[in-house]
């Protein structure tokens, strides 16, 4: 007979035993044989993931409870608090077989010996069930994990311990007024920077960073842990200071909002900010530690304030997926919206007037040999927004479907001031 101290409680009608169970009495004392009656199929996958988890931490492992069941009943000494369990009298599980076949496997294989030296003496936490009858056992089964919910792709991936869950993880505890615009559940949102989409810029950085840094001056920046390292958490704290800043003022601004918010648009702006900082060729320069920390944190912060424009002349209806082409069509639209502002070019305050203007620019394009970013013909472009207040009223009554189906010269006529008609 095996003795484990535990305390006891009752569940309704049921005694039950919370105790520790040693790894090496696991196989002599839980019945882990398939039984498609009273458990589900044990996938060996991630049997193998629980083995590599107990090898990475051996010294120290962290379970939840497996939940047991004892058909043939218990000896409970009250006075010493022990369970008397028969190895004859095998528990069966309710709920953590994957666990416990993990640790069995570890007992019974040659493969594991040396691990199993180092475990056998480690305990499993574990709820036991007294007298609990077969069909009892598969509703509580059931029970367990059918009101169970699965964690999502966004909620696992940020309890992740990497260096870019832990940048951001760290600077939205020390800017708790950023909480409001991170989703942290959902995949997508018109409303919040997803924090996934936010580790991805932070990823981004982290990849960069040895294509303008060379090796000796990143060791003589930076130290591990990285998210604790003044310099390296610095320079991306001046990136996440800029975006949620930029975000913060469009609070009342749902396409504006909408718009910056989306993961393309992210990784768009950090693809540009990267090619910026490796163009200053940090490799070449003769800089000390802390005037190149100093040189990336000022060039961040000027560079994000160009880019991250706060007037919106025409809505950006491109595409969204991941691909080069839209990055360059999206870092393209941020430079005319930015260059226009720069002239001072008053922002439309009508939807019909901002779909004209990405008509205009879809049209015109097609007849030009450079885009409208380039200084040249932006001001062909400033010249036609502002020739639009004169027609406001006309452009007010047009409906989404007639300005799709314009051509250049009705759309041209509607950018066209009194004074050039007269002309």
């Amino acid at each position: 007979m095996k003795k484990i101290k535990v305390l006891q409680y009752k569940w309704g009608k049921y005694s039950n035993y919370l105790g520790l169970m040693p790894f090496e009495q696991v196989r002599h004392l839980v019945n882990i044989d398939k039984d498609p009656s009273m458990n589900r199929e044990v996938d060996g996958k991630r049997v193998k993931k629980i083995i590599k988890y107990i090898e990475k931490k051996s010294d120290n492992l962290f379970f939840p409870p497996v939940i047991l069941n004892s058909e043939n009943g218990i000896r409970f000494d009250s006075e010493k608090m022990e369970i008397s369990l028969d190895p004859q009298n095998k528990l069966k599980v309710i709920d953590g077989q994957h666990r416990l076949t993990a640790i069995k496997d570890i007992s019974n294989k040659e493969e594991y010996k040396d691990l199993n030296e180092r475990v056998q003496k480690k305990v499993i936490p574990f709820v036991l069930i007294e007298s609990l009858e077969p069909e009892e056992h598969r509703v509580l089964f059931n029970e367990i994990n059918q009101n169970a919910e699965k964690v999502g792709s966004v909620v696992s991936e940020r309890f992740e311990p990497n260096t870019k869950n832990l940048i951001c993880l760290r600077y939205i505890a020390e800017h708790p007024s950023s909480k409001e615009w991170v989703e942290w559940e959902k995949e997508q949102s018109d409303e919040k920077i997803v924090y996934l989409h936010l580790v991805k810029c932070i990823e981004l950085f982290q990849k960069a960073f040895p294509r303008f840094l060379k090796k000796q001056q990143r060791e003589a920046i930076f130290d591990e842990p990285y998210h604790r390292n003044e310099n390296y958490f610095g320079i991306h704290k001046c990136f996440l200071d800029a975006i949620f800043s930029h975000i913060e003022q469009f609070r009342n601004d749902r396409h504006k909002q909408k718009f910056w918010v989306k993961r393309v648009v992210l990784v768009a702006v950090t693809e540009s900010l990267i090619t910026t900082i490796k163009a200053l060729n940090l490799k070449s320069m003769d800089l000390g530690p802390e005037e190149i920390v100093n040189k990336l944190k000022e060039t961040i912060s000027t560079e994000l304030q160009n880019l991250l424009h706060s007037s919106m002349y025409y809505y950006y209806t491109g595409s969204s997926s991941q691909t080069k082409s839209t990055y360059e069509a999206i870092q393209k639209y941020i430079e005319i919206n930015r260059k226009l502002e720069i002239c001072e070019v008053p922002e439309p305050d009508l939807d019909q007037s901002k779909s004209l203007i990405e008509r205009y620019i879809e049209l015109a394009e097609e007849d030009l040999e450079i885009g409208f970013e380039e200084d040249g013909n932006l001001e062909i472009l400033a010249t036609f927004i502002r020739g639009m207040d004169t027609n406001k009223e006309q452009i007010s009554k047009l409906s989404s479907t007639e300005i799709s189906n314009f051509k250049l010269a009705q759309v041209q006529k509607l950018g066209t001031t009194i004074e050039e008609e007269e002309e």
